[in-house]
């Protein structure tokens, strides 16, 4: 009966990697044997040196003494050739010189292969195959080098033609881990995460994974998680886009240095942007997406060019309020988590979902507008940008509702994010973008269309109406959280007392770990 353990089955050699970087190693003679044994070694990095008569080198190992990649001593073995050696290769045609060889070394304890002579060798040279930093050695333990060579062109051939590189790459990355998490405590959880890597990356991604790709890789071992390729190049890391550290100031010198057609207006407006200026505005906000998210857009002169900072605190402060109510409590971003959201009135530029899209890479956005003419747009720009595959696109009609599920073909919302409709007509409009019954005229041009800014009831009626059907789908659609702009103060969601006006209670919520009821 088998026990718990491996059977021992004798008879073998211990296989290991002998390290002989810079080590002095000893071949005795100069023959074709002898060639193969100098390439090994000198693949390992070794200092090698030669003994054989000048007459006795083939022309390969000839060639390694002219190009100086072997020391060469021009006589036969002596003892004294031992001193100092830390390896020895015999590989000449005569037994008694072999055996005494082997017995010199043995007295001096020196390791030592003897050619074709099992008994005297403290190890055996395998058939190798390589391929950049893999190596993998087939040993008969001296009883068929024929049938090692065979064995191993069989497993070559079986291997895929990037194998080395994606090893190579995996080395460079475990260096970079090992700097960041050198602690002898965090051997374990390096190893797991390492095989993490290794096994849901297939060889092609490997392969690919350039320098910047691991750096941002890496920004996700402390959580233990191993996003896929796409995710890391799409969000960078976790942590790129913090919706803690929200954009507090632009530095328009350094954004002039990074986007050519920015630059040109920084320069020409002697470095004092005029904000009422639509060109301004819009290569602004183009410049910024390009530098911060790597996003392009193209934004049509007659709708609204979204002043980028305020879009991206709101987007910021719903990703917060999804990944710090996740249903598992795990207060933080999960790479894995797949989450739906829907942008009511996406606008040409599909700001809200774009940034989301960019910076939560397993999510997946629902999208809405009325104006054929900003839907047109946004299919566009989410397709510039490759983000039109992970979006549901609808073009709505004045009598459809808000939020259209049965269109989208949805029953499960993690979220609504909406900009409404700030005016309840368009002489409120003209009025407020005039400055009337104001201190002063707003900081910087709107560029909007009536249909972008106005609706009845204005801002306060849109997001009313927002709740009211929402509340008519409770029954057959989650939607964990609702929110809107209300285009006076910060994005507020609709939660607490806000709720209560419709008979919604807040039975609980868990932000940034804190627990409210």
């Amino acid at each position: 009966m088998p026990g718990p353990y491996p059977e021992i089955q004798g008879g073998g050699s211990l296989i290991l990697a002998w390290q002989v970087r810079n080590k002095k190693i000893l071949v005795v003679g100069g023959g074709e044997v002898a060639a193969g044994r100098i390439v090994n070694v000198l693949n390992a990095d070794a200092k090698v040196t030669v003994v054989s008569p000048r007459s006795g080198l083939n022309d390969e190992v000839a060639y390694r003494v002219e190009q100086k990649q072997v020391e060469h001593i021009d006589r036969k073995f002596e003892p004294s050739d031992l001193d100092g050696v830390d390896m020895v290769l015999a590989a000449v045609d005569d037994p008694e010189a072999s055996t005494q060889i082997y017995k010199l070394c043995h007295e001096k304890r020196i390791p030592a292969n003897i050619a074709d002579v099992p008994p005297e060798c403290d190890f055996y040279f395998g058939s190798v195959y390589r391929d950049g930093p893999l190596q993998i050695m087939v040993s008969t333990n001296g009883n068929g080098p024929k049938m090692a060579n065979i064995v191993k062109r069989r497993i070559a051939s079986s291997l895929p033609s990037n194998m080395g590189t994606a090893i190579q790459r995996v080395g460079i990355l475990r260096k970079k881990l090992r700097k960041i998490a050198s602690a002898p405590e965090e051997g374990p959880k390096r190893m797991q995460w390492m095989s993490k890597v290794c096994e849901q990356w297939n060889l092609k991604e490997l392969c690919e994974m350039t320098e910047e790709d691991m750096d941002t890789l890496l920004g996700f071992y402390e959580s233990g998680t191993v996003p896929s390729l796409e995710a890391v190049r799409l969000r960078e890391a976790d942590g790129a886009y913090d919706a803690s550290t929200p954009y507090d100031k632009v530095d328009f010198k350094t954004l002039a240095t990074k986007d050519q057609a920015f630059g040109i207006i920084w320069r020409e407006s002697e470095w004092n942007l005029n904000f009422q200026d639509p060109a301004t505005c819009k290569a602004l906000t183009q410049a910024l997406l390009k530098a911060d998210f790597g996003l392009e857009l193209d934004i049509p002169d007659d709708r609204l060019c979204p002043p980028l900072p305020n879009r991206w605190n709101y987007v910021a402060w719903v990703e917060a309020l999804i990944e710090y109510t996740s249903p598992d409590y795990t207060l933080g971003y999960d790479p894995d988590r797949k989450v739906v959201g829907l942008d009511i009135g996406t606008g040409a530029t599909a700001i809200y979902a774009m940034l989301l899209l960019k910076t939560r890479t397993n999510w997946s956005m629902c999208v809405t507008d009325v104006d054929k003419k900003s839907f047109d747009y946004a299919a566009r720009n989410l397709a510039l940008n490759k983000l039109l595959t992970r979006t549901t696109m609808l073009q709505t009609t004045e009598t459809m509702d808000i939020i259209p599920l049965k269109y989208l073909g949805v029953n499960k919302l993690d979220f609504t994010i909406c900009n409404p409709p700030f005016f309840n007509d368009e002489a409120e409009m003209a009025a407020s973008l005039e400055g009337k019954n104001k201190t002063s005229k707003p900081s910087a041009i709107c560029t909007g269309a009536p249909v972008e800014m106005v609706c009845e009831g204005g801002d306060l009626g849109f997001a009313k109406r927002i709740l009211e059907q929402s509340l008519l789908l409770r029954e057959r659609v989650t939607c964990r959280w609702i929110s809107t702009c209300d285009g006076k103060t910060a994005p507020k969601a609709a939660s607490g007392s806000s709720l209560k006006t419709y008979g919604i209670e807040l039975i609980g919520a868990r932000r940034r770990g804190e627990e409210t009821k």
